[in-house]
């Protein structure tokens, strides 16, 4: 696997390590695969985060952190110019800026870095990200209207070709084998992965299924052709597994960031939950909120682990792109915790981390 990972990563197709993993279940062999497969990739900054980001952490990026961190401070002033603060634009949508004399005045700010497209936002602070005081004191002024901009964008063509050869390795990888379950992350936009998929005739996406017999509503519609998804395929599997959507399963409150009035920080496919009858098997498809070492140990002590002891009749695995920031002693932690629960864990650190870690990772527990 360490081969694949290598080629994939060398080959820009992927930023996570690829988990594989061999498990006996009700005397059945599986093998489960968990990829992350970054979304359409751009380099854009991610104000209300207050960094710059990039979905392939291996493009180089020619633009240095102190000209965004001036542009973050200073972007207020032209939002206020023109007025924008009186936009009426609903937090999570965005409405593209296309007027010159504002275009201008970007470009200024940002030392002529060339840009591609330039959005005006809105986020309200709620003091549950570390830089919501920062954001605050940066927009309040201005409704807390800030603008976000992507300087280079990834193609369809070439999303399409990472995946396509990301595909085409793993079918590869696993051959010789049967009873084959993919769990992808992160899958965007859908319907051209969906499209790549279909040239390999041994794949059957079981979730999220699209047909002309099925209406969807514009909710759904949204999240699966504007979001990021996650998605199962199996490939020569004897064994069902339907979507269970439970609003109280616990691994999916904390990893969607489930809020005390409900909202969460994940659309609904990106954290799934799937039920096979034949395996007596919960299957969790994780992409997780970002957390950190308190937290991630209070939740293992308070729920995970009560969990996993209060369903002791189930088969449980859940995999994914957890993106657990742990420091060395927090992990060795967890990983003892569970072992004393016989439960399986192995963390994936993301091959792109640098001061603080990101994990992936696979959990199992099999009665």
């Amino acid at each position: 696997m360490r081969e694949l990972n290598e080629t994939l990563i060398k080959e820009k197709c992927i930023d996570h390590y690829i988990i594989k993993k061999k498990v006996i279940v009700n005397n059945n062999t599986l093998y489960i695969y968990s990829i992350n497969i970054a979304q359409l990739s751009h380099i854009r900054t991610m104000t209300m985060y207050n960094k710059l980001n990039c979905y392939l952490k291996n493009y180089e990026v020619p633009i240095e952190q102190k000209v965004i961190t001036k542009f973050f401070n200073e972007m207020s002033f032209i939002i206020l110019k023109y007025g924008l603060e009186k936009k009426d634009i609903d937090e999570g949508s965005k409405e593209e800026i296309k007027d010159p004399r504002i275009v201008k005045d970007i470009s200024e700010l940002l030392n002529g870095i060339p840009f591609i497209h330039l959005y005006v936002r809105k986020y309200i602070p709620k003091d549950q990200f570390k830089t919501d005081p920062i954001f605050k004191r940066r927009f309040e002024k201005t409704n807390y209207i800030y603008f976000d901009i992507i300087f280079q964008e990834e193609s369809i063509k070439t999303y399409k070709k990472r995946v396509y050869k990301t595909i085409q390795y793993l079918v590869k990888d696993s051959k010789k084998k049967k009873n084959i379950i993919f769990c992808f992350q992160e899958i965007y936009p859908l319907i051209d992965f969906l499209e790549t998929i279909q040239k390999f005739k041994n794949l059957v996406v079981l979730d999220p299924k699209i047909n002309n017999e099925h209406k969807i509503d514009d909710t759904l519609y949204k999240v699966l052709f504007f979001k990021s998804n996650n998605i199962l395929i199996t490939k020569k599997c004897s064994f069902l597994f339907h979507r269970m959507y439970h609003d109280h399963d616990i691994f999916l409150k904390f990893f969607n960031h489930q809020k005390q009035n409900g909202e969460i920080d994940r659309n609904i496919n990106q954290n799934i939950k799937y039920y096979s009858k034949e395996l007596n098997l919960y299957l969790y498809n994780i992409h997780g909120h970002l957390y950190c070492d308190k937290r991630i140990k209070t939740i293992f002590e308070e729920k995970f682990i009560p969990y996993f002891r209060k369903n002791v009749d189930k088969n449980i695995i859940v995999v994914g792109d957890f993106n657990f920031q742990m420091k060395k002693e927090t992990k060795e932690y967890i990983e003892n915790r569970l072992k004393e629960e016989n439960i399986m864990v192995e963390f994936y650190p993301n091959p792109f981390s640098l001061k603080k870690i990101n994990y992936d990772g696979i959990i199992t527990r099999l009665c």
